[in-house]
């Protein structure tokens, strides 16, 4: 800064933009055991401790067993936003997913949801947060595929035994900080078709384009490929189907074999 006399005068400046600051109020929802064709339901809020609104997006299919009461939105400066997260499962089994939380100029924030259904008489061994952590944990270290894995994740193996196999074979901590960020793009960007996925399908979407009423229409196969060392059940479940005829929501009219 100059003066009409002749003076200069330097100065600086110097300050910090603070980035948005938004966290979900879980990182995992336990639905606990829940009877077949009931349901219920956790809370999950997303929380905004920035001074300016924040816009978020969760990537999760509307007609998923873990449905979301809002996908979508913005959260106002210092507040919060409640979604109700519903569990309704139509067949007895153990049901898991990690839904990813997008956020505009924020980390991507993620949340695992699980869950077990039963009925009287099927009651499988519910499925922990800590089995998922081991497991994810395998992954991580490459150690997955290892054949020790096999007893640990039989299908016929009993509760005592997998606690044993936990304790046992993971002796290597576990991080407790945030998955990197790298690490959670390529897993929420990542297809089901793509060659990296360790279960992988064949095509996303089946095409049957038009049909008569009442006939069947020509089948058509998706194939999955398993790159596990150890067999992997599949279940195919089929949702109701909103109409748009009706405008309401009925059976699937698709057919999976084997189911």
């Amino acid at each position: 800064m100059k003066a009409a006399g002749g003076n200069e005068l330097k100065f600086g400046c110097k300050g910090i933009a603070l980035g948005f600051d938004v966290e979900l109020s879980s990182k995992s929802l336990h639905f606990g055991e829940v009877n077949v064709d009931t349901e219920t339901n956790r809370i999950l809020n997303v929380i905004n401790n920035s001074d300016l609104p924040t816009q978020f997006q969760l990537n999760t299919d509307p007609s998923n067993m873990f449905s979301f009461s809002q996908t979508v939105g913005t959260v106002k400066p210092h507040s919060a936003t409640r979604i109700v997260v519903n569990f309704g499962p139509k067949r007895t089994g153990n049901y898991y997913e990690r839904v990813f939380c997008v956020i505009k100029n924020h980390k991507v924030l993620f949340v695992d949801l699980m869950g077990t259904c039963f009925d009287i008489l099927t009651k499988p061994v519910p499925l922990m947060q800590k089995h998922i952590d081991v497991f994810r944990h395998k992954v991580t270290m490459g150690a997955h595929n290892k054949s020790s894995l096999k007893k640990i994740v039989d299908s016929n193996a009993s509760q005592s035994s997998l606690n044993d196999g936990i304790d046992y074979q993971y002796e290597i901590p576990i991080e407790s900080n945030d998955p990197s960020q790298v690490a959670l793009h390529k897993e929420m960007l990542q297809g089901i078709t793509s060659a990296k996925r360790e279960l992988q399908m064949s095509a996303e979407s089946l095409d049957f384009q038009f049909t008569h009423a009442g006939r069947i229409s020509e089948p058509k196969a998706i194939s999955i490929n398993n790159k596990y060392c150890f067999p992997v059940r599949v279940d195919w479940t089929l949702l109701e189907v909103f109409n748009q005829t009706s405008g309401k929501y009925v059976k699937n009219p698709f057919n999976v074999s084997p189911a």
